[in-house]
């Protein structure tokens, strides 16, 4: 789609980033701690398809598609903006670009090529005025562009790039203000496989968002990082970041020391959810084992610990549903679950026709909590939180590839925003389209 002279007028004469909306889906998760809560209300449970946006030809459309291991869904997990009185959706794609398209019609403003694959979501920021989008390829790089331009703000190479260097593995962006200071902090895995200087490192780095000046980066592992999650326990902004070699890792965000690191019973692809009960803060994530843990925030102890029928990759979300604090979250034993998070107990399970490895996203339906989650039996889902009982759900297309290897691809997860014409559910499926529900 050509960018047209409307949308370039559009966005000379109407710049603006003040919220008209409902709060935005600024990264993985929703927010810093990965609620995957939005307070948007549709009316009824009968969504329907208003557009679908496909971004480029698959660059395996041939006769026969093929499959690589960690090859992702064609698009990353999503984060949005307020643009004048238009909400934006940003993304990135496998085809190296990140794209900034309008809500209400599914056409794409500008892109941005990076220099390779984008499969970690964005996040999305208005700092002092002007519109962050903050997003890693695999080119080893973090990018800031400007969310109303689609111009580079800055960008920053982790690992210097020769002939031995792979791609790194980047988690989803996060944007905290500490005192005056709005800081980045994302997750990148370099690997350099020279036989005399072999290097794997899973890094944590944070950066000053405005300019992108390096603040400090802390070597946690040699195994990938997931996305991390922040908070405060007392005075002091905390990030937690679960890894591939089974840590939880609990991190000075104002200088990247360790503070504690938990050891979980086997390799973590979920990222951490942070919820509080009590006033007291908890940390909830999954394992390749089928264990959910919770973790106190503070002291590193285990809260309690469910067992589903096979891996957790699924990042959870939480929500206040009657009183109850819910955790819900996905597992590749086909279910979704929800958890209550005083004692451990499961709530509820619905059961889909394959596993599940993306993330919830919560909003409301005639004002009750909802559920939206994805399965690979190429549907997408609307529960009820309180019960667990199917509300809607919507088949996409099939796998564009022959097939996949459990556990190693990391699917897109669906959002929740809202612009002038109500909320909107967006999705991107593994059939390489985006889909707009209202």
């Amino acid at each position: 789609m050509a960018l047209s002279f409307s949308k370039i007028l559009f966005a000379l004469l109407f710049f603006s980033t003040s919220p008209l909306f409902a709060d935005n889906w600024e990264t993985f998760g929703k927010d810093s701690e990965h609620s995957g809560y939005i307070e948007v209300n549709f009316k009824s449970p009968e969504l329907k398809n208003i557009w679908k946006f496909t971004p480029t030809l698959h660059a395996w459309a041939y006769e026969k598609t093929s499959y690589e291991k960690g090859m992702n869904v064609w698009s990353s997990s999503y984060s949005t903006l307020d643009i004048g009185d238009k909400k934006i959706i940003y993304s990135g794609f496998y085809d190296h670009n990140l794209y900034a398209i309008d809500s209400e019609t599914g056409e794409y403003i500008w892109r941005y090529t990076t220099g390779g694959t984008l499969n970690s979501s964005p996040a999305a920021k208005e700092i002092n005025g002007t519109p962050f989008v903050f997003i890693a390829s695999s080119d080893r790089t973090v990018y800031a562009i400007n969310g109303h331009t689609g111009k580079k703000i800055w960008s920053y190479e982790t690992e210097v790039w020769d002939y031995t260097t792979s791609k790194s593995i980047p988690s989803s962006p996060i944007v905290e203000k500490i005192g005056e200071q709005y800081f980045l902090f994302i997750c990148i895995w370099n690997n350099n496989f020279a036989s005399f200087r072999n290097i794997q490192k899973g890094e944590l780095f944070s950066f000053n968002a405005l300019s992108g000046e390096l603040i400090w980066r802390k070597r946690l592992t040699s195994l990938p990082l997931n996305s991390p999650a922040i908070t405060y326990i007392g005075d002091k902004p905390v990030i937690f970041v679960t890894s591939h070699d089974g840590n939880l890792y609990s991190i000075d965000a104002r200088d990247g020391n360790i503070l504690w690191h938990f050891i979980s019973d086997s390799s973590i692809r979920s990222s951490p959810v942070i919820i509080k009960i009590n006033n007291k803060k908890y940390v909830i994530f999954g394992t390749r084992f089928g264990n959910i843990y919770a973790i106190e925030a503070e002291s590193s102890a285990i809260f309690w610990k469910i067992k589903t029928g096979h891996a957790v990759d699924s990042t959870g979300a939480f929500a206040i549903v009657e009183n109850k604090p819910l955790i819900f979250i996905g597992s590749h034993d086909r279910n979704v679950y929800a958890i209550n998070c005083f004692d451990g107990k499961k709530v509820w399970s619905f059961q889909t026709q394959n596993f599940i490895a993306t993330s919830p996203a919560m909003a409301n339906i005639a004002g009750k909590i909802v559920v939206f989650i994805n399965s690979m039996d190429d549907n997408i889902y609307c529960l009820d939180a309180f019960s667990g009982k199917e509300l809607w759900q919507y088949k996409t297309g099939k796998l564009i590839w022959e097939y996949t290897t459990r556990g190693d691809t990391p699917w897109s997860s669906p959002i929740v925003t809202e612009n002038k014409k109500g909320p909107i559910l967006i999705f991107g499926s593994y059939d390489g389209t985006m889909y707009a529900f209202n």
